[in-house]
């Protein structure tokens, strides 16, 4: 009984010696910086600011008011707070893992890391998910977008990157939201849908978009095409194209208020008709053709 009491007192105590020194010895300003590095990059002309870093339990860091803004200072996310967690026995590895959670946008997300120097650079591989995000409230969308997004955007990344590798993937849903039209048709400034579903393949100057649909009342197609990343992120270039089906309400509006030149010999086709949406994030544009 001793014997065994013995034991679990010097159990207790490393354990305890162990908490002492992840809180003292945690590279909490190390994680920082390279977060700050590896958004930029990723993202030419973003930049991530962290208000505050403090030690958090179970071991590992707390990081408050995250905020990616472009070279012009505008804001394009806010972090409401993130908490990072590593796995204790990989503290002692070549590659550390890790565990994070936190809020933004009203909603959540979660995901797990892996941090590591190998004989091609250092390393990371990420995976994580996010929901209930109230997309009306993306400081991007004010900053930038001339039209009003509203909806729940859930999905999931999975990143890596090894020395200047980098590779992201990325799947969303956009959900119960609508769109506000630039130049409205008479009787229709808004587009309500029911889901926006998006596969996106991004590197440091590009996003591939393999799969884009929307389905709803008013509309549905799809869309696939490239964004070409540039600084400032605003002159990022789009190619986008696919087929756009509308409904029956939409085709009425359209034929009352544009000119036939302008439209589509084949409006009611049951596969739609071609669509092309190009410019830029700033400035976008669309032919029905």
């Amino acid at each position: 009984m001793g014997k065994a009491r013995t034991i679990l007192l010097y159990a207790a105590y490393t354990i305890v010696l162990l908490v002492i020194c992840l809180y003292v010895r945690f590279p909490s300003d190390r994680i920082g910086s390279y977060l700050a590095f590896r958004v930029n990059r990723m993202l030419p002309g973003i930049s991530l600011s962290i208000a505050d870093t403090t030690p958090s339990f179970p071991p590992g860091i707390r990081l408050d008011h995250l905020v990616l803004s472009s070279d012009k200072g505008d804001k394009l996310l806010e972090i409401d707070y993130a908490k990072v967690s590593p796995a204790l026995l990989s503290l002692a590895e070549n590659q550390t893992r890790y565990r994070f959670r936190g809020a933004m946008l009203e909603g959540a997300f979660n995901g797990k890391a892996a941090v590591g120097d190998g004989t091609d650079g250092h390393s990371i591989q990420m995976e994580a998910a996010f929901s209930d995000l109230q997309i009306s409230e993306l400081p991007a969308l004010l900053a930038y977008s001339k039209r009003r997004i509203s909806g729940v955007l859930e999905g999931s990344i999975s990143h890596a990157a090894t020395g200047s590798a980098v590779s992201t993937q990325i799947k969303t849903m956009l959900s119960d939201g609508s769109l506000e039209l630039l130049a409205p048709i008479p009787e229709i400034n808004q587009m309500p849908f029911e889901a926006i579903e998006m596969e996106l393949s991004m590197t440091k100057d590009r996003v591939q978009v393999r799969k884009c649909t929307i389905s709803g009342s008013y509309v549905e197609g799809d869309l696939k095409g490239m964004v070409r990343l540039k600084a400032p992120l605003q002159s990022s270039t789009i190619n986008l194209r696919g087929r756009i089906k509308p409904q029956a309400e939409v085709i009425s509006a359209l034929k009352a208020n544009l000119p036939s030149a302008l439209l589509p010999k084949r409006l009611t086709d049951k596969n739609g008709f071609p669509i092309t949406l190009n410019g830029t994030l700033a400035n976008p544009g669309f032919q029905l053709r």
